[in-house]
C-alpha cells in the first residue's frame, strides 16, 4: 500500500509548476518507483495487490475524486494477435472491454458511490 504524501497549505488556488513538481516526486513518481521495485520483487506464486491511496482537496465543495487504472482496454484498435498477446500477460486472460469501465465510472458517477 502507497500512502506516502507531499502536501502544503497552498492549496489548488494557488498551486503553480514548482509546487506541481515538488508534488510529482513524492505523489506520483514515489509511488510509480514502489510499485516497480514491488513487482520486482513478487515471487507471482501468490496473489499480489498494490493499492495507492490519495486524498482530495476539494472534499469541502462535495467533490469525490477518484483515480481508475483499467489497463489495456480493446476499443477497437487491436489486433487479434496484440489481444492474444496482452491476455496472457493478466491473471484474468483476457484484457478490458470499455463496457468495464464505463460499468465503474457510471458507478462512481452514481449516488451509490457518495
Amino acid at each position: 500500500m502507497n500512502n506516502a504524501a507531499r502536501s502544503t497549505g497552498d492549496g489548488y488556488k494557488a498551486l503553480d509548476a514548482a509546487t506541481l513538481d515538488a508534488h510529482y516526486a513524492v505523489n506520483l513518481r514515489a509511488t510509480a518507483l514502489l510499485s516497480v521495485v514491488f513487482a520486482q520483487r513478487f515471487d507471482g506464486e501468490t496473489g499480489g495487490r498494490i493499492v495507492n491511496l490519495t486524498s482530495s482537496e476539494v472534499g469541502h465543495k462535495g467533490i469525490i475524486v477518484n483515480a481508475v487504472n483499467l489497463g489495456p482496454t480493446d476499443t477497437g484498435w487491436m489486433t487479434k494477435e496484440l489481444r492474444q498477446e496482452l491476455s496472457a500477460k493478466f491473471s484474468t486472460r483476457r484484457v478490458g472491454e470499455p463496457e468495464y469501465a464505463a460499468r465503474l465510472v457510471a458507478f462512481l458517477a452514481s449516488d451509490q458511490a457518495a
